[in-house]
C-alpha cells in the first residue's frame, strides 16, 4: 500500500496511505439519484436509461400533474394546434381547416360550430396527454423538472484520470457534461419535514465532492504500529486528508496524539 504521509516517535509509527479498496459511496444511503452516461466509464448510480433525453422524459413524467407542467404542456398544444381553426364549407357544414396545408381533420363534418370546436378541443387534449411530452425541448424538460426537483449538472474532466465537478472544467477538449444528480421536492420533505432547497443543494453537492473522491483516489486509512512493527490501530475509508486528520484527533489513542502533528509528505 501507497504511504503517504508519515510520523515516528520513540514509542510508534503512524502512517497515512491510499485506501486501495474503497467502498463507492454511490452505495450508500444517499439523498441524491446520479444519473451518468459515459462510453468508457461506468459512473453514478445504476439505470436503463439510453441516453440523457430518456431520462429527462421520464423524469419529467413524474411531475405531469404539477402546474409548471400544465402549463408548458398547454403553450405547445397552443403552438401545435394554433394552426387548425372552424370554419363552414360550400354546404354551409362545420369544417376544420388548417393554415399550413396539413389537415388530419379534413375528413370531419360537424352540423354546429361547437361540435367543432369541441372535438378541435378534444383533438388537443388527447395530444396533450400521449404526445407533447415527447415534442418538448430539452430545455421545455428541464423548466418542468426544476419547478419540483433539485437538479444539478454533473461535468467530468477526463486526462490521465477522471474528476467530476458539479460547475464546468475549463478545458473544453478533455471535459463535458455526463448528467445529472437531483432529489425531488417530495423526497427533500421526506427527509427533512420541509422544502429546504438551499440544504438539498449543499448535501448534493457533497455527494458529489464525495464522489469525486472516490474516483480521484482521494480515499486514506492509517496504521499504527508500534517500534517491533505490531498494529495497535488501522482505520479505513477517510475520504479527503482533511478529513482523515480531524477524524484522528478522535480515533488515534491518546498517547499517540502528538504523532498528529509530526505527520508529514513522504
Amino acid at each position: 500500500m501507497s504511504i503517504v504521509k508519515i510520523a515516528e516517535n520513540e514509542n510508534a509509527v503512524l502512517k497515512i496511505m491510499v485506501d486501495e479498496d474503497p467502498q463507492n459511496p454511490r452505495e450508500w444511503d444517499t439523498l441524491g439519484t446520479m444519473i451518468c452516461f459515459h462510453r468508457h466509464y461506468n459512473l453514478g448510480d445504476e439505470h436503463n436509461y439510453r441516453e440523457p433525453r430518456d431520462f429527462l422524459e421520464e423524469l419529467a413524467n413524474e411531475f405531469i400533474d404539477s402546474e409548471k407542467a400544465a402549463t408548458i404542456l398547454k403553450r405547445k398544444a397552443d403552438e401545435e394546434f394554433g394552426q387548425y381553426y372552424v370554419t363552414q364549407d360550400e354546404e354551409g357544414k362545420y369544417v376544420i381547416d388548417s393554415e399550413s396545408g396539413y389537415n388530419p381533420f379534413y375528413r370531419y363534418v360537424y352540423d354546429t360550430e361547437q361540435e367543432a370546436m369541441d372535438d378541435l378541443e378534444a383533438e388537443k387534449q388527447y395530444w396533450i396527454e400521449n404526445y407533447a411530452l415527447q415534442e418538448l425541448e430539452d430545455e421545455e424538460l428541464m423548466e418542468i423538472i426544476e419547478a419540483n426537483a433539485v437538479i444539478l449538472p454533473l461535468y467530468l474532466y477526463d486526462h490521465s484520470g477522471i474528476t467530476m465537478s458539479t460547475q464546468p472544467f475549463s478545458c473544453r477538449w478533455d471535459s463535458g457534461q455526463v448528467g445529472w444528480i437531483y432529489v425531488t421536492h417530495e423526497d427533500i420533505v421526506k427527509e427533512y419535514g420541509d422544502l429546504d432547497i438551499e440544504k438539498a443543494k449543499k448535501v448534493l453537492e457533497g455527494e458529489v465532492e464525495t464522489y469525486d473522491q472516490y474516483l480521484t483516489d482521494d480515499v486514506y486509512g492509517f496504521v499504527l504500529e508500534d517500534k517491533n512493527g505490531d498494529v495497535i490501530e488501522s482505520i479505513w475509508g477517510f475520504y479527503g486528508m482533511d478529513y482523515l486528520e480531524e477524524e484522528l484527533k478522535y480515533v488515534l489513542p491518546k498517547e499517540y496524539q502528538d504523532l498528529i502533528n509530526e505527520l508529514e509528505y513522504v
